[in-house]
């Protein structure tokens, strides 16, 4: 009896779906194209021998913080306006710079970054004026590939679309049969403004209350 060939994960349509995977590959590609650069010692030459060791292995560390997340470069975007500017930031784990390219990455713990989980619609960007949140995009990604894109916040489709907690039901279930993925990806609004409070505030956290137990709270410190 032939082997069962292995299942791949279900692609959800979207309107939208081919542009994201067209970014995703260039995402992808920019990344690569940045670490082979710091890769490259020759590249990486000072005015003499000790200025070369230290700028190449400093290249170097740059290129292992960035391997681990090409394959998953960011798991969500957001849609701005500012100053009546609009543009696509896309969140993940690690922030990227595309130096050649419109492939940047804002860090999921970044003030920016941070926007990503909350309700608020507008924000004070540090330059001044007025940003407005015009949309908040989930994006599936695993092994470089696309697997699905869920918005979450739409205000060219009537606001808030219920997708948060699709996203959430769906994490929960991985989380009973494969291994749940990165919490940062699914953390809801409450659980962030508890992450970032100041270093050394003490924060009480209270969670639901499981099945024959009482509720249970801890007190912790961020940072």
């Amino acid at each position: 009896m032939p082997a069962a060939s292995p299942r791949r994960p279900q692609i959800e349509n979207h309107p939208e779906f081919d542009l994201e995977a067209a970014h995703l590959s260039g995402t992808v590609a920019a990344m690569l194209r940045q670490i082979e650069f710091w890769e490259d010692r020759e590249r990486n030459a000072g005015a003499d021998l000790e200025t070369s060791v230290i700028m190449a292995d400093e290249a170097g560390e740059h290129a292992a913080m960035l391997s681990p997340h090409v394959h998953h470069p960011y798991f969500g975007s957001l849609k701005v306006r500012v100053g009546g500017r609009e543009q696509t930031l896309y969140v993940g784990k690690h922030a990227f710079q595309d130096v050649k390219g419109p492939h940047h990455v804002v860090g999921w713990d970044s003030e920016v970054g941070s926007l990503f989980y909350t309700q608020e619609l507008t924000w004070t960007p540090r330059r001044g004026g007025k940003g407005t949140i015009r949309r908040r995009r989930q994006l599936d990604v695993m092994q470089k590939r696309l697997l699905r894109v869920t918005d979450l916040y739409d205000d060219e489709q009537g606001g808030d679309t219920g997708g948060r907690e699709e996203v959430l039901l769906r994490r929960l279930n991985e989380g009973s049969t494969a291994g749940m993925r990165d919490v940062v990806e699914t953390l809801q609004p409450e659980q962030n403004e508890a992450m970032r409070f100041p270093a050394g505030t003490p924060v009480i956290i209270q969670g639901r209350r499981a099945r024959g137990k009482p509720p249970s709270a801890f007190t912790a410190w961020p940072g």
